[in-house]
């Protein structure tokens, strides 16, 4: 069996868009698995949702009646305390302000001073409670309804996040990602019986450190989606999985292009032959004329790179090296 480096670049990058969401993945059949999970799991969630909801309003409503009638009571309590001590003080006053003898009226004037201050002051104590009493109210009231709020979006937000996993879930299903990885799994898989001193290394950046004039672009690095490093050389794998659709819209960047900067980068770092490959499902664009490109589907690829294995330019401890310098 061939030495393995790396996994396909396609599928690592959904997996970290799966796992941004939460979600692991084994293997592709679990994106469809997860789709269906959190569809299942949304119509759950909707029933729940109403119920909820109607729980949580009568929840806030009485937890709203019972801070009010709290809020009552208080004020009530301490208005009758206040008003008995109020009763309390104008009786001392009516007793001092009975008919009396002038000497005595006289004598009486301070005590009825100093009360009458005792009333003022008890009365501005008690308008500066209830004003307190008000903000700590309206405060009790305002964080209950933050509560209520935030229950709320909580309930719906759960709601919200399936529903945004299932559009992002048949996004990743419709992504050029996707179709990438199953072909580049595929052509692994059909790699794996390759001979136990051939090296596979997926997902391999060659980058050449300043850039360079290449076929009239101004180029630097590129992306090799498999790299076989045999006896024979290296192997630059470009592989597609395109529908007619669109490669009928002109609209990606030309894989021969790619393979032919790409190869032409590795040789210029090692310095040892390297042939390029477009491997394809069926559909792939007219191969242009001066391109050296091996055109194969992705069962062919395998006995293509092996028909080469008794043309060793390379032993076994260069290989390695090479590995080693890829990954």
């Amino acid at each position: 069996m061939a030495q393995f480096i790396g996994k396909s670049g396609a599928w690592d990058s959904i997996c970290r868009k799966m796992n941004m969401m939460g979600f692991k993945l084994d293997d592709i059949s679990d994106i469809k698995r997860i789709l269906d999970d959190e569809k299942e799991k949304l119509e759950i969630e909707k029933e729940m949702e109403t119920q909820l909801l109607e729980k949580e309003d009568q929840a806030f409503t009485n937890k709203k009646n019972d801070l009010s009638k709290s809020y009552q009571e208080v004020i009530r309590s301490n208005k009758e305390k206040i008003i008995e001590k109020l009763k309390t003080l104008s009786l001392e006053i009516e007793y001092l302000q009975e008919p009396t003898t002038f000497f005595k009226k006289l004598k009486r004037k301070y005590p009825i001073f100093i009360i009458k201050g005792k009333i003022k002051a008890l009365k501005k104590k008690a308008n500066e409670y209830f004003e307190n009493l008000k903000t700590e109210w309206d405060i009790k009231q305002n964080d209950l309804e933050k509560q209520h709020e935030k229950a709320k979006f909580d309930i719906v937000g759960k709601v919200r996040k399936t529903e945004h996993n299932i559009k992002s879930l048949q996004h990743i299903q419709k992504t050029p990602d996707l179709f990438g990885a199953i072909a580049e799994i595929e052509l692994i898989e059909n790699l794996t019986s390759l001979p136990q001193n051939y090296y596979i290394l997926n997902d391999v950046f060659l980058d050449l450190g300043k850039s360079m004039r290449f076929d009239d672009k101004w180029r630097r690095s590129a992306q090799v989606d498999t790299m076989v490093i045999s006896p024979a050389g290296i192997f630059v794998v470009e592989v597609k999985n395109w529908s007619k659709t669109f490669i009928a819209s002109n609209d990606y960047h030309d894989p021969y292009d790619q393979v032919k900067w790409a190869a032409y980068l590795c040789y210029k770092q090692t310095k040892i032959k390297t042939r390029s490959i477009i491997a394809h499902t069926g559909n792939i664009p007219p191969k242009p004329q001066g391109s050296y490109a091996k055109v194969l589907r992705l069962n062919e690829v395998k006995n293509y790179i092996f028909y080469f294995d008794d043309k060793v330019i390379i032993d076994n401890e260069e290989i390695e090296g090479l590995a080693d310098y890829f990954k």
